[in-house]
């Protein structure tokens, strides 16, 4: 009888917390309600990029949401690591690093978002490495130069002796200059190695794929660094040591929804804190929104949108040497900065619904900076001279607000995408009338 009774509770415990996790799920797809109502296109964004963004969304016939992730990817990647966000009175500086994973399904318009920018760095990277074949033309006649007048010095001092002709030769020897790696824009190896190999030699990498796959697996480590801006190392046997020590990574996937829901469910991302690192987005196909009717990109537009990735870029001969400067917030908008954080902070020891996504939801403060900063940075001309305005905060904040409502919608999903109705993945007896009652979604 006691066997039987220790066994009856364990089974009612069992019971118990199954319904607990339902009722937490079912208070999730609840709080999810009014992700409809939290868009981007009914964000009050600034003129340029409302302009740009609305423009190629109607052009293109692309989900403007779509096209408003590929217009902030491309103006960070056009940064390539040079600007900052500065808070004075905290001391803090922020990267305008961005690493945002969007699931959308099939035909949703994921290449339509991105192919005005996707066009625009292939235009770019193709102007570099028709200019540094040019450098590497002067650089391959100073080193024949500079090889003849060793030998010279090389004949005379096995003669001589003479210790000046050695010091001669010590000084041509550190002026040989090595083939130039033109810097690239797009990377299309989405390897450990590759990404180490690029950031040693250009400081940055980035990607923006409409049909692309999530970061690999076995870097975590090595992309958290670079997001946070800290100095990276990799040895290995075959190619020796790459060393980066203030590097930038801007990585916009737009993906099908298994391998997003993958990286989601993913523990060694999660564990790793790649995850809190992230912009996790899930499109809804019942929301996709056009600002206007169909109509082509204009010259203009377009012609508007490639002067404002140019002049962020800067010139294209010194896009290796990264001439940084940062962007400060003005009084009030660190002060609303540092009230939104700590109210954040309150929300996360409140609701139970942020629980799951604690780490990220610590990130917010950063993740409202760098999306402030990206804003700010393709709104002026001389952007480290603007100080970033309250205003300008309290959109990034607007915007980060969907993450979270985002994430708690994942997580239901997954327990609603299996095929069976809700109580049929109950444990047996678990739906009694009491707990239907309990379960009413009002």
């Amino acid at each position: 009888r006691k066997r039987n009774t220790s066994m009856y509770d364990g089974w009612l415990l069992r019971i118990r917390r199954s319904r607990d996790r339902l009722l937490e799920d079912i208070r999730g797809a609840k709080f999810f309600a009014e992700v409809h109502e939290k868009t981007f296109s009914r964000l009050p964004l600034p003129p340029v990029t409302e302009e740009i963004v609305s423009a190629i969304s109607s052009a293109r016939h692309a989900d403007f949401n779509l096209v408003f992730w590929a217009w902030l990817g491309a103006v960070a990647l056009a940064d390539h690591g040079r600007a900052s966000v500065y808070l004075p009175g905290a001391g803090i500086k922020s990267s305008l690093s961005l690493l945002l994973m969007v699931g959308a399904e099939s035909g949703t318009g994921k290449s339509a978002a991105t192919a005005e920018f996707l066009d625009f760095f292939k235009k770019i990277d193709e102007k570099i490495l028709l200019h540094y074949e040019e450098l590497n033309v002067k650089v391959a006649v100073d080193n024949r130069v500079r090889a003849r007048r060793m030998r010279e010095l090389c004949n005379s001092y096995a003669r001589t002796g003479n210790p000046e002709q050695y010091e001669e030769m010590l000084q041509v020897e550190k002026e040989r200059k090595n083939k130039l790696v033109p810097p690239c824009f797009t990377l299309s190896e989405i390897t450990s190695a590759a990404y180490s190999r690029r950031m040693a030699s250009q400081g940055f990498v980035g990607r923006i794929d409409p049909e692309g796959i999530p970061l690999p697996k076995g870097a975590a480590d090595q992309i958290r660094k670079y997001w946070s801006g800290e100095p990276h190392a990799q040895d290995r046997i075959s190619r020796g040591q790459t060393v980066s020590y203030d590097p930038a990574i801007v990585d916009v996937t737009f993906t099908q929804i298994r391998p997003f829901q993958a990286l989601l469910d993913d523990p060694e991302a999660n564990n790793r804190g790649l995850i809190a690192r992230t912009l996790i987005y899930r499109h809804l196909p019942s929301e996709i929104i056009y600002r206007h009717e169909r109509y082509p990109l204009s010259d203009e537009i377009r012609q508007r949108m490639e002067n404002v990735l140019s002049q962020i870029i800067g010139a294209l001969d010194a896009v290796h040497e990264k001439a940084c400067f940062s962007m400060e917030l003005s009084h009030d908008a660190e002060q609303f900065w540092n009230s939104e954080n700590e109210l954040w902070m309150q929300r996360l020891r409140n609701w139970e619904e942020l629980w799951k996504i604690e780490e990220w939801v610590r990130r917010i403060g950063e993740h409202a900076l760098r999306i402030a900063g990206i804003l700010h940075l393709a709104e002026y001309f001389n952007p480290e001279t603007s100080p970033i305005k309250e205003s300008e905060i309290r959109l990034a904040f607007d915007i980060v607000e969907v993450f979270p409502i985002t994430r708690r919608y994942v997580l239901v999903v997954r327990l609603m995408s299996v095929n069976k109705p809700v109580h049929a993945m109950l444990p047996y007896g678990f739906w009694s009338t009491t707990w239907k009652r309990s379960l009413q979604l009002n």
